[in-house]
């Protein structure tokens, strides 16, 4: 058996430093979603908080809906991503059955707490649009990293599970934009 030669070596420490770099790459790509799923997180809980308070203002009817809509994202559990899915979705479905019209929207917002209120909400919702944008890109350049035959070959993701978009609809009714 005969040593290797310098090339053989030098291509050698060229492929593992490749290698240790890809999964250095998917490492940092993989905390970026973790960091990004906690800004979600957090916009996604003052979002309800605010549609919490908001419906402590509202008539009996519409107020019913929202607090029920809130209490049940406030109170989802994290872990389970398909029914927070659904559960975001139901309160974004509440927010444009309640807040749809114009003229109730404008009667809304001449009262100063309401109209501070709404006015939180509409940027607590531009913000959480931001924030699930930013870790659906993350997540999208992770899984396209982890689709690499090399980093599947040689498992460089290791145990991290793959990560998922959150799915939702984040749109505020027509009325508040």
């Amino acid at each position: 058996m005969s040593p290797l030669s310098l090339g053989e070596v030098l291509l050698l420490i060229a492929f593992l430093w490749h290698l240790s770099h890809q999964a250095g790459r998917l490492d940092r790509l993989h905390h970026r979603i973790d960091v990004a799923s906690a800004a979600l997180d957090g916009h996604l809980a003052r979002r309800a908080a605010t549609v919490a308070d908001l419906a402590t203002h509202l008539d009996p009817a519409s107020g019913v809906i929202l607090a029920e809509a809130a209490y049940a994202a406030r109170s989802c559990d994290p872990s389970d991503f398909d029914n927070r899915m659904n559960v975001e979705n139901v309160l974004t479905s509440a927010l444009k059955a309640t807040l749809e019209d114009d003229e109730d929207v404008a009667e809304l917002r001449k009262d100063p707490t309401i109209n501070l209120l709404l006015d939180e909400l509409v940027a607590d919702s531009r913000r959480l649009e931001l924030s699930r944008r930013f870790h659906a890109d993350a997540v999208q350049a992770c899984l396209h990293l982890r689709q690499q035959r090399l980093v599947r070959m040689f498992r460089l993701a290791g145990r991290a599970p793959t990560p998922r978009t959150m799915d939702f609809d984040d749109q505020l009714p027509a009325s508040l934009r």
